[in-house]
Order: structure tokens, then sequence, then C-alpha cells
């Protein structure tokens, strides 16, 4: 697993490598910019949009807690533990104790909301700005990265993944109690060290790996999604909004694209992945949104 993390979180590194340098042309380029003049130079947007982030929603699909074991966000969140800089304060003894947040807080207690913002937030800006401008993209890669490495210097545990991560809560719409390959943790788990919880390896070679949950939120999906599933499907401030915004969120997404299209385009705009090559977005982002009719005869609308 810490070589998957690595790996992945290096394969990241050099995909933001890929967006800050000079533009290149992929292999993949769709042949509609042969005959459209719209296409810029989006290699890097086209490596991330149309084959990162399916094979991440499939590897969530089939096994969350894989995905939770080797995400590169969880990761860089993880840094500042395994670098003992974690932020502390006094305990009730003077000794120094690690932070972790209170399920009575503003974030224990809103942060669904705060993640469905963030996810909605992101796609807004995927659609006007990031979808085919490498140095957008690249610059959100950053931020990400840095807010999941700051949120790990604050609170212990998985604060990142728990509280802040939009993606969180998509898991738990998507998938329900758990992923179709997940382990039933709950039933027959031959460890207390389960799933994706927080783990770190033992003192003498070749032991099992022991428990470091610090208990950052309970219950946890990492130790039982199941049980996490069940117990926090009610009572949640913010889930029956994610849940019943869903479908609308991302139906409206792809038709919103559709609309960007170039006249007589709109039925091949998804399918070519035109759309991740777009080179008009940020100008398209500051005129006001026409139905497509009123595009083609703008001088009657």
């Amino acid at each position: 697993m810490h070589v998957a993390r690595w790996a992945l979180l290096l394969g990241w590194l050099l995909l933001i490598a890929l967006l800050l340098r000079s533009p290149l042309q992929g292999p993949w380029r769709p042949p509609l910019c042969e005959r459209v003049a719209i296409c810029g130079p989006s290699l890097g947007n086209d490596l991330f949009w149309n084959l990162g982030l399916p094979l991440v929603l499939l590897c969530v699909v089939l096994s969350h807690e894989l995905w939770r074991r080797i995400c590169p966000l969880s990761f860089v969140s993880q840094l500042a533990r395994a670098l003992g800089r974690q932020r502390t304060v006094p305990g009730r003894n003077g000794k120094p104790q690690l932070v972790s947040v209170d399920e009575q807080s503003w974030l224990g207690r809103h942060h669904v909301q705060l993640q469905w913002s963030l996810l909605i937030a992101g796609l807004c800006l995927r659609i006007l700005v990031v979808n085919s401008q490498p140095l957008a993209l690249a610059v959100l890669f950053i931020a990400v990265l840095l807010a999941a490495l700051v949120t790990g210097w604050a609170y212990a545990g998985k604060a990142w993944c728990q509280y802040i991560c939009p993606f969180g809560t998509v898991q738990q719409v998507i998938t329900g109690p758990r992923g179709l390959l997940g382990s039933t943790a709950h039933l027959d788990s031959p460890t207390r060290t389960s799933q994706s919880m927080c783990r770190t390896a033992a003192s003498g070679s070749g032991q099992a790996d022991v428990s470091a949950c610090v208990a950052c939120a309970r219950p946890c999906i990492d130790i039982d999604a199941e049980r996490h599933y069940w117990q926090t499907l009610q009572g949640k401030r913010g889930l029956n909004w994610a849940w019943y915004s869903y479908p609308g969120l991302v139906i409206g997404f792809f038709l919103l694209i559709e609309t960007l299209a170039p006249p007589g385009l709109a039925s091949s705009y998804l399918k070519s992945k035109l759309y991740t090559y777009d080179d008009r977005l940020l100008t398209l982002a500051a005129q006001p949104m026409l139905p497509a009719g009123c595009r083609r005869c703008r001088a009657t609308c």
C-alpha cells in the first residue's frame, strides 16, 4: 500500500508538471479538432478527466476501502502525522495532545454542507474554467494538495477525508453501505485493524500493522463502512440535500456542458471528448448563457 500511495502521488505530481509546462497535443486528440477551430493542446486535461477520474470512480464503486487506503490526498493529509509535526494543544495534565474535530463544533455539525458546497463549486469551476485550461487545472490541484496537507497538520486522524473532501460524501451516495467488492468488517473481520482505518507499522519486522486510530469520527467509515452508513443515514445535517440533489446535479452538469457546444455539434460534443479541448471556456464564462436557438439566431433573441 505504501508503494501504491507513493506511485499515485508521484503520478499526480507528474501530471501537474505536465499541465504547467508548455502544453502538449496528445495522441487521443478528437478528430473533430481538425474541423472546428476551438481546440487547445490539453493533453493533461484529457488524461485526468477522461482516464484518471473515471478510474477513481470505478475503484470507489468496486472497493471503497481500497481507495481510502491509496488515495493521494489521504496520503498527503497524513504526512504531518508521519513526520511528527501535527498541531498540538496543552492537555489536561499539561502534556501536548493532538487536536481532533469536535463533533459539536461548526465543522463537526456542518461538514456535509461544506463538502457538498465544495463539490458544487468544483463542478462550476470545471464547466467555466478548468475543463480545458491546463494552467487553471494545475493551480486547482496544487490548492487541493495544500489544503489536504494543512488539514492533516491542524487535525488528527483522517479529518480531511471525513470532514473536508467532497468525495467523502459522494462515496456514501454512490456506494451505499459498501462497494461491490467491499469486505464485511462488521461480521467477519479477523483483526481489529480492519479495512482502511488509520494504521502504522508494528515495531517488530514481519508483524501486522497496528491501529493508529484517534477516533476522529464516530462511527468511522474506515473501520466499519456499513455501520457508518446506517448510523449516519438520518439526522445528519445536509445529508438529505446531498442525496436528493445528486441526480439533478449530475444531469444538470452534463446538460450545461452540452450548451457550450458549437452549433451543430451538441450530440458529439461529449462523445468525442471535444469539451476537454475547448479553448473558448474563459471567453464563454464571461458571457450570458443563451439557449442553443439564440446562439444560432442571436440577432433575433
